[in-house]
C-alpha cells in the first residue's frame, strides 16, 4: 500500500473520530468550585480543615437519600444547592471484617455560587456545620482572587473594579482625543492657520 493511501485512510480516521473526541472532552466540566475537606465525628462534632475556591469539577454527589446533606444559601438564606454526602464511619478490612471508626474525613466540591454566602452540613435535620462563605474564601489581600466577587470579599473586588473602571475611561477619553486631533490636522489647510479655519468653518 502506497505511502499516500495509508495517509488518506488517516485523515479519514481521524475526521470521523473528531466528534466522538470532541464530545468527550466536553463532558469534563471545567468550572470555579469550592474544595471543603471536613473531619466528621459520630457525635456530630465536625472540624473544617480547608476550604478554597479552585478550578475543577462538581463531585458526583450520591442520587439516593443518606443522613448527610449539604446546602449552600445566599445572603438572604434561599436555597442555592442541596445535595446528599457520602458519609460512613465503617470500614471493610476483608478477613479482618469490618472496623467501626468515630470520625471520618470527607472531602467533597460544590458549585461556586456568586452570591453565596453560607455552606451548612446537617445530620439529617440537625444541622452540625455551617461556614460563612464570605470569611472563608475572602482573604483580604486587595486582590479580587479566584472565588472572590463583590458578595463575598467587597474589599478587594471593589477595589479592583473602581481601578479597572478609572483605567477604562482614561483609555476612552485618550482614544477619542487622539482621533480628534488627527482629524483635526488632516482637514487643516496648510495654508491657511487655524484662525482663518475657524473664521472659514464659522
Amino acid at each position: 500500500m502506497k505511502s499516500e493511501q495509508l495517509i488518506l485512510i488517516f485523515s479519514f480516521i481521524v475526521i470521523f473520530l473528531f466528534p466522538f473526541i470532541v464530545q468527550s472532552q466536553e463532558k469534563i466540566e471545567i468550572q470555579t468550585v469550592y474544595s471543603v475537606i471536613l473531619e466528621i465525628f459520630e457525635d456530630d462534632r465536625t472540624i473544617l480543615n480547608s476550604i478554597e475556591a479552585i478550578d475543577g469539577t462538581i463531585t458526583t454527589f450520591p442520587t439516593y437519600q443518606t443522613d448527610y446533606s449539604l446546602k449552600i444559601f445566599s445572603h438572604d438564606r434561599k436555597e442555592l444547592f442541596k445535595s446528599y454526602l457520602g458519609v460512613s464511619f465503617t470500614i471493610n478490612a476483608g478477613d479482618a471484617g469490618v472496623i467501626k471508626l468515630d470520625n471520618t474525613t470527607i472531602h467533597f466540591r460544590a458549585p461556586y455560587y456568586p452570591t453565596a454566602k453560607y455552606m451548612a452540613i446537617y445530620h439529617e435535620s440537625k444541622n452540625i456545620f455551617e461556614i460563612d462563605l464570605s470569611k472563608s474564601v475572602c482573604n483580604k489581600n486587595a486582590v479580587c482572587d479566584l472565588g472572590e466577587n463583590e458578595y463575598n470579599c467587597p474589599g478587594d473586588c471593589k477595589t479592583k473594579e473602581g481601578v479597572s473602571s478609572w483605567l477604562y475611561i482614561f483609555i476612552l477619553i485618550a482614544i477619542i482625543s487622539t482621533v480628534a486631533f488627527l482629524i483635526l490636522l488632516k482637514f487643516k489647510p496648510k495654508s491657511q492657520s487655524y484662525s482663518n479655519l475657524y473664521q472659514k468653518w464659522k
